[in-house]
């Protein structure tokens, strides 16, 4: 069902030795350092990724993108996280914003913001979240109030990727007392301000809050039909959610590959420990686990490349993948003994960073009910 192309093979085959080769040790280096690349040198590594047709996977041709969809999006993604999930998570907010720019956006907005989203130097990210607002957007209380031939928009978004060093933001706000629109506000032109959020792990990708402050938007910046935003976030939610699941099949994928050559490498009771039942039984289940995450995340990838909604397919995604994740670098902490609580072994990192993704674009519990919903038809939220 997933047997790629011989050109979708040779492209993958060309990115995962750039990866290996230009951005796992960059990540080592930023995450050494405990900060993101600044956004000088993330446009830098957006420019070097830009020829491999990542950032405009989700654009048309027409519209200046490389069309290359949602399936090789979603491979490309996996293979930048089994390096760099910071970095994989910066890229999956770029491609991101330039699909939605391209399906909602009007010819002027396409012309205005797309040629600099696709070459990397145009930042966007996605308001959504709110201090009190998680997954249920249905009750942001971002509000952007008409007054003549502009909007004045005001309130606090959370847990923003990429938002410290946006250009611009694409804000759920509402418009109406009873309607949600995306309100494209820029930071040049009508202001915001963004304080970073320090994380447990992740320290080289931004996350951030944003303050928007009585910013008088022009009402051409709505993106989109006035009203639609929720119906259109709901729908939006599964791309993010199909990513982070292959977000979390890389990192498993580089657990299990870290933990296959210390088990063959570490010797215990004459004979290297990789012969012993428990080790092989903890190696079996981290590779099944990440064949099983991988078909989820590319199946509702598929549907999405085809237009079909899927909503319940990528909450499985989204549930199973990340939540496998945590178990696979568990478990390759585990089969590096007191080595894998050290610095000096990379599987230290890649469990701290495994146990975020359950967290974003809807928490595994949030999965669960939107599964049972769509099982059931009874919405369990309320």
């Amino acid at each position: 069902m997933f047997e790629l192309t011989e050109e979708q093979q040779a492209a993958l085959d060309s990115f995962r030795r750039f990866a290996q080769k230009r951005l796992r040790p960059a990540g080592d280096l930023y995450e050494k350092a405990g900060r993101p690349p600044s956004r000088e040198e993330t446009i830098a590594l957006f420019r070097e990724i830009e020829p491999f047709g990542v950032l405009g996977a989700l654009v048309a041709d027409g519209d200046g993108g490389s069309g290359i969809g949602m399936v090789t999006l979603a491979l490309l993604v996996e293979e930048i996280a089994r390096n760099w999930l910071g970095f994989a998570f910066t890229v999956s907010i770029q491609a991101a914003g330039a699909g939605l720019v391209s399906a909602l956006g009007t010819p002027e907005q396409k012309a205005r913001l797309l040629p600099g989203i696709l070459r990397g130097d145009v930042i966007p990210c996605m308001g959504i979240s709110e201090p009190e607002v998680g997954s249920n957007v249905a009750e942001a209380r971002t509000r952007a109030v008409e007054d003549g031939h502009t909007f004045v928009v005001s309130g606090q978004k959370l847990w923003i990727s990429n938002g410290d060093i946006a250009d611009f933001v694409i804000a759920v706000a509402r418009t109406g007392e009873r309607e949600l629109s995306y309100v494209i506000v820029e930071r040049e032109a009508h202001g915001f301000a963004t304080r970073p959020i320090a994380k447990m792990a992740l320290h080289s990708t931004y996350t951030s809050e944003v303050f928007i402050d009585g910013a008088r938007v022009p009402k051409a910046n709505l993106l989109g039909e006035r009203g639609k935003a929720l119906k259109q976030t709901v729908k939006l939610f599964e791309r993010p959610r199909t990513l982070l699941c292959m977000c979390a099949v890389g990192v498993a994928q580089d657990a299990l590959e870290q933990a296959v050559e210390y088990a063959k490498a570490r010797r215990q009771h004459g004979k290297p420990i990789a012969g012993h039942q428990t080790i092989q039984n903890y190696l079996a289940e981290m590779a099944t686990g990440i064949h099983a995450a991988r078909l989820l995340g590319l199946r509702a990838a598929s549907m999405i490349d085809r237009d079909q909604r899927c909503d319940m397919e990528a909450a499985m995604a989204k549930y199973f993948g990340p939540e496998m994740a945590v178990r696979a670098t568990s478990a390759a902490l585990q089969i590096h003994g007191g080595f894998g609580v050290t610095e000096e072994y990379r599987v230290s990192r890649l469990f701290r960073e495994a146990r975020i993704i359950p967290i974003p674009d809807g928490t595994t519990e949030i999965q669960k009910l939107i599964i049972g919903r769509a099982l059931t038809g009874v919405n369990a939220f309320n």
